[in-house]
């Protein structure tokens, strides 16, 4: 059921619609009565179909779903010229819609007008609203059918993961997610997306093949199975990063217990001397110095860096003198477990070398425990590659010669 009412904001009349199957019945209504004060005609709420009276329509209080713009525009007009030709507007007025009902109407209706398109920020609020509103209801299926009625067409469930990540925030994570949201509006303006998209990193090759398969078939069945590939495939890589984060909050929060150290080289095609912020043309075809950095990030301690000019071989042993030499300056201080975090190259970390000298530190009673984890191929970069692209962004602007 719903109400067709069609709207004089400055007369001071109102001719409302009551619709009910193919039946019209007029009533007139002044538009005092909706602004009135007195004790009778206080809003009422209407829960059940057979409580509603189009006779008590000034007694309920309205909530706008969609068209506030439209409305507000209108109600400016009027305040400024006489202009019948647009005083006259439709309205749908429904009653008893749970919160996911008025968002559905409200996305449908926004479907029929022309507006910009909802921003990832957007969608993140809605799921969380579902999240309130349905803790029973699985929230991917309630945000794909969501996310379906606002662009008005299919959208799979599997398609909203980032969505439902960010929904799902714990309470910290999620001031830090409102933090990001606000200093990208500051920035950009409120109706621009954040993108999520923008590593510049290579593709791991599973994904890549998997999102190749779906683009090159429309059967349903051959799509689920690839959809459940690719989830348990993320499923396995969010489990083991997240192991990772559990290393980072243990060394935080018991630094006399465990110390978390994560090591990795930057891209050395960044650090070639001469630096330039804006090359001169005599530079162009010049031989550059190769650099090489190999940084270390001991989670709530400090950052190391070590710089090389490729004087030695960057394997093994290069990373085992790394490590060596930021556990001599906190050997007043070593707690009794170590996890270590590398990346999947074979030549520098993965190797029984780094291993054999690990074992080494627990058979001298440096550590009871230690623990070294890779995350999946294809799925390595984290917190010290964003500290890779602090530095370099700090380079940028300078001259290094």
């Amino acid at each position: 059921m719903f109400m067709s009412w069609t709207q004089r904001p400055s007369r001071s009349f109102a001719n409302a619609y009551f619709g009910q199957s193919n039946d019209k019945v007029t009533k007139k209504y002044n538009i005092k009565d909706f602004k009135s004060k007195r004790t009778d005609r206080r809003p009422n709420k209407v829960k059940e179909r057979s409580e509603f009276s189009a006779e008590k329509l000034s007694t309920y209080q309205l909530y706008t779903l969609g068209g506030n713009h439209l409305r507000t525009a209108m109600q400016n007009l009027a305040k400024e010229a006489y202009l019948d030709e647009i005083r006259n507007v439709q309205i749908h007025l429904y009653f008893g819609l749970n919160e996911q009902e008025a968002m559905t109407v409200s996305n449908s209706h926004n479907g029929t007008q022309a507006y910009l398109k909802p921003t990832f920020q957007d969608t993140v609020y809605q799921a969380l609203k579902l999240k309130e509103a349905n803790k029973t209801s699985s929230l991917p299926a309630s945000v794909a059918q969501m996310l379906s009625e606002i662009e008005m067409k299919e959208v799979a469930k599997e398609s909203v993961g980032t969505i439902v990540s960010v929904a799902n925030y714990g309470q910290v994570n999620m001031k830090l997610y409102n933090l990001l949201v606000t200093k990208f509006q500051q920035k950009n303006g409120s109706f621009k997306s954040i993108p999520q998209n923008t590593s510049r990193f290579s593709e791991c090759t599973i994904c890549s093949l998997i999102k190749k398969s779906l683009s090159e078939t429309k059967d349903k069945q051959v799509r689920s199975g690839l959809l459940e590939q690719r989830n348990k495939h993320l499923w396995q890589q969010r489990s083991e990063r997240q192991k990772y984060y559990k290393h980072q909050m243990k060394s935080k929060r018991e630094p006399s217990k465990y110390i978390s150290i994560i090591m990795d080289a930057m891209d050395q095609n960044k650090t070639m001397i001469p630096h330039f912020n804006k090359p001169p043309k005599s530079t162009d075809g010049m031989w550059k110095l190769k650099t090489h950095l190999l940084a270390a990030k001991v989670h709530g301690v400090g950052i190391y860096g070590f710089f090389d000019i490729f004087q030695w071989a960057h394997g093994s042993n290069l990373t085992i003198t790394a490590l060596f030499n930021i556990l001599n300056i906190m050997k007043d201080s070593l707690p009794e477990v170590l996890y270590l975090q590398m990346d999947n190259c074979g030549r520098e970390n993965k190797n029984r070398y780094v291993i054999a000298f690990l074992c080494l530190l627990v058979e001298l009673g440096i550590f009871r425990k230690v623990k070294l984890s890779f995350l999946m191929k294809g799925h390595t970069h984290e917190d010290i590659d964003q500290l890779f692209s602090r530095f370099i962004k700090n380079v940028l602007g300078q001259w290094i010669t």
